[in-house]
């Protein structure tokens, strides 16, 4: 095995955000996208991946190819990944852990992702041992190194594996702002993915959530309309607190790469100081955020007020099946994440509750465009509206539907 020369990289994201994922990485200059399912790969230069690690919506996590290699069964794979040069890849004194997927055809043959990752665990140990009489210690809680081993068939009927090296620490998707949720939060780059799939237009339309929950639509919607990157409070707690929050940060590429350290922390300053203007300018009349539940009210203001967005989003306690518009001239899209019905018995109570929104729809949010995310679709016939839309996506493994309807 020979290390990689030109950087290669793989973004996940959520079911379906594939098209979404690949259409954003190419706006950033990522080269050769491959779409996949669970994500997208991409060659790019250090700069370019870093610029997209910063400002993606829909990555999960980013990933950079270490190395790949084939094999014909189990037995090869611990001789393959000794042979590997791993004292370039990091230090002796460096924790790590790994994590192994399969596509369909190696789930069947392999069947266990543990044995698979423990097998390699023990070739990068043994490949230390023999070279340094040491082995690096492991740990998966909090390593300094994160290994995803990616294992698929080929066409040769053999097992290409695939190295990559986490460069998030922490899923992008968690971006910082939700300490507590509402009931069944949406993953916040889900959420911004739905917003993304919508026709709402930030330069001129309104944005109601009329089921706010914890306020992750409508704060995912603010950082869109500003053009604010989903990594800013990182970005803040790197400048103001010396923070790394992201993993690469201790990577040996990195930071035996001079010039590359350089622009990334003068673009981080600079980024700091730009998001600051971006928010004052920010419009306090775009944004609408509702719900009837107090206790996630108190939850949706604490993470309005984390971004300082307390401002901009106007929150208040109000029913979603009575909710009129914020005012009769400006029109918009209305968008919702209701209950799903989840558990046993809670279906039944629901048909009225998305009966009566549907309602409410008709009668006050003429000329608006209706988008409902849901994972039930028995209770979304509940609604007396025709969809002009309907797009399939994953709340983690919940089948759901992006629904848009055009209300006259």
């Amino acid at each position: 095995m020979t290390p990689q020369i030109s950087p290669n990289f793989f973004a996940s994201c959520s079911k379906n955000l594939e098209e979404l994922l690949e259409r954003e990485a190419s706006t950033f200059g990522c080269e050769k996208t491959d779409r996949q399912t669970g994500g997208v790969s991409f060659s790019a230069s250090y700069e370019t991946c870093l610029e997209f690690l910063l400002h993606s919506r829909i990555s999960s996590r980013i990933f950079m190819k270490i190395t790949d290699f084939s094999i014909k069964s189990l037995n090869e794979l611990y001789g393959k990944v000794k042979g590997y040069s791993w004292q370039s890849t990091f230090p002796l004194n460096q924790t790590f852990k790994i994590k192994t997927i399969f596509d369909s055809s190696a789930k069947r043959s392999f069947k266990n992702s543990i044995l698979f990752s423990q097998k390699a665990k023990d070739g990068i140990v043994d490949h230390f041992r023999e070279k340094t009489s040491k082995r690096p210690s492991v740990d998966t809680k909090n390593p300094d190194i994160s290994f995803l081993i990616r294992v698929e068939e080929t066409a040769e009927k053999k097992w290409k594996v695939i190295f990559y090296l986490d460069l998030c620490h922490m899923p992008l998707s968690q971006r910082g702002y939700r300490k507590n949720s509402g009931e069944a939060p949406l993953r916040e780059n889900l959420a911004a993915g739905i917003i993304m799939l919508t026709d709402w237009d930030p330069k001129k339309d309104l944005f109601i959530d009329s089921m706010c929950g914890s306020g992750t639509l409508s704060i995912e919607a603010v950082l869109i309309s500003a053009q604010i990157p989903p990594t800013f409070l990182k970005i803040k707690r790197f400048i103001e607190n010396k923070d790394k929050p992201f993993s690469f940060l201790k990577h040996n590429w990195f930071n035996k790469n001079k010039s590359l350290k350089s622009y990334f922390y003068q673009r981080m300053e600079s980024l700091y100081e730009d998001i600051e203007n971006k928010t004052k300018s920010l419009s306090t009349k775009q944004f609408y955020a509702s719900d009837w539940d107090n206790r996630v009210l108190n939850t949706a203001r604490e993470n309005f007020q984390k971004m300082n967005f307390e401002n901009i989003i106007h929150l208040k306690k109000q029913n979603a099946l009575k909710l009129p518009p914020p005012n009769n001239k400006q029109k918009g899209i209305i968008i919702c994440n209701p209950p799903y019905g989840v558990r046993l018995g809670e279906e039944e109570k629901l048909k009225e509750l998305y009966r009566e929104y549907g309602e409410n729809l008709k009668k006050n949010f003429k000329g608006f465009r209706a988008y409902i995310f849901t994972g039930n679709m028995n209770l979304r016939k509940q609604i007396s509206l025709s969809t002009s839309k309907r797009i399939p996506l994953f709340n983690g493994t919940i089948e759901c539907r992006l629904l848009k309807y055009d209300l006259y």
